[in-house]
């Protein structure tokens, strides 16, 4: 696929981080693409990209998915200006299928956000409502989840697609351009993730939880030393409100007693 020829998932990326001039310059083949065939990462997600694959086959499998075959290394047909290859596409459900490999620290919201873009250029491109995103992380773990199609997203995309592509039909240097903000709540599986530290009551709860936790600890183990106080062949002892029971397994009970 020449990508000179029209817009990709990876350059929509680009576009929505302002990276228009850059782009432009590869567009219009006045410098070259850059290389990435010595590029460790990359090379590594395209060598593990058929393991990822078979990977989720067998969770969705396992999970007893409805929709499970993956068909794999999908070039859709251009439309206009935009062209898309697809990891893979469950064409059954019209779900596309995005594998990527990063590293083993990194988290599935991570990937997401970073990647949201190219997800929604491929929705966009193919007319799905739904994208199946999994990762690899180092060599130890593997996530999934589905990402939905965001419509409002999309088009401020497709806007800036345009309005970039037309510099390249015109040979014309882009000029008036920022980039464009995406959703900072991307929902995973239809919920989403909260970053709560500006809301005051989870604050204080949250300071009230840090400031009792030592004392948790200390009346567990006070409750350990008292049963350790007790004799092996005594079924029941109390004293100052509490009562101590055992069952006729052996297990000790505390409670707080009424009297003595």
């Amino acid at each position: 696929m020449d990508r000179t020829l029209g817009i990709g998932g990876s350059d929509a990326k680009r576009i929505i981080d302002g990276d228009w001039h850059s782009l432009w310059l590869e567009k219009t083949k006045r410098v070259e693409q850059v290389d990435l065939s010595d590029v460790l990462p990359v090379q590594i997600g395209i060598a593990t990209e058929k393991l990822n694959l078979d990977w989720l086959e067998k969770k969705l499998i396992k999970e007893e998915y409805e929709h499970t075959e993956i068909k794999r290394d999908i070039t859709l047909e251009q439309k206009d200006f935009m062209m898309s290859h697809l990891d893979g596409l469950i064409e059954d459900a019209n779900i596309v299928v995005e594998a990527k490999h990063t590293y083993e620290n990194n988290n599935l919201e991570n990937v997401a956000q970073y990647y949201y873009c190219q997800m929604q250029h491929y929705m966009m491109h193919s007319g799905a409502n739904e994208t199946y995103l999994t990762v690899f992380f180092g060599n130890r773990n593997h996530e999934w989840a589905s990402i939905e199609s965001d419509p409002e997203f999309q088009d401020k995309l497709y806007k800036a697609e345009m309005a970039f592509w037309k510099f390249v039909e015109e040979d014309k240097e882009p000029t008036d351009f920022a980039p464009i903000e995406q959703p900072k709540e991307i929902k995973l599986d239809g919920m989403r993730t909260l970053d709560m530290k500006d809301n005051k009551e989870m604050n204080i709860l949250i300071d009230s939880l840090k400031e009792v936790k030592p004392y948790v600890a200390l009346q567990k183990q006070i409750v350990t030393d008292i049963k350790a106080l007790i004799p092996d062949d005594c079924r029941k002892a109390f004293g100052n409100g509490i009562t101590l029971s055992r069952s006729k397994k052996g297990t000790l009970t505390l409670r707080e007693s009424a009297s003595e």
